[in-house]
This record gives structure tokens, sequence and C-alpha cells, in this order.
């Protein structure tokens, strides 16, 4: 962590480096305040006895701003590729869900 060369996770970049080689069915980017909070809160120091209270509310605000959650706010990217047989691959998703 914190060297000199690190850097997030380029996914517009990988996906054109793999255009010919990998269909792009979806990208999905995620981990907001409940993820931080409620499943992370041993990094965090939290005591146990504290998620029973502000686990619901940070829950419900990750649902609602996961839906518009893009690549700067989020903590990490699943996507789904497909490998191509050959020739050239079509973008099918590649767009943030």
């Amino acid at each position: 962590m914190f060297e000199d060369n690190e850097q997030a996770i380029d996914v517009v970049g990988l996906q054109a480096k793999n255009e010919d080689r990998f269909e792009f069915l979806t990208t999905r980017y995620g981990g907001g305040v409940a993820y931080l909070l409620v499943l992370n809160s041993l990094v965090f120091r939290i005591p146990l006895g504290w998620k029973r209270h502000y686990s619901p509310l940070c829950t419900g605000l990750d649902a609602l701003l996961g839906k518009i959650q893009g690549p700067r706010l989020s903590c990490f990217v699943v996507g789904q590729w497909r490998k191509t047989r050959g020739g050239r691959a079509r973008r099918l998703g590649s767009e943030a869900r």
C-alpha cells in the first residue's frame, strides 16, 4: 500500500487494451458507506455492539447511492468479461450499472 506506482484500476483502459479478446458483459461499481462501516468495522475499530444501531441507516444509504455510484466513489469494481473465440469482440455492456 501507498507505493509510488500504486494507482486505481483503469477499467476503461483495460477494456480498450483487450477489446479484441473479450466481450464486456457488465461492469458494476460498489463499496460505499455500508461496505466501509459495516463490513469493515473492525478495520476502523468500531465496537461490535454499535453495528446494530447504525447498520440499517448505512445499508439504506448504500441502496440509494449504489444506483448512481460511479468509479470515483467506489471501493471496488466487478466486471464480467467473456473470452471470444477470435476476431474482434463486441461491447455489450461496458457502461457502469
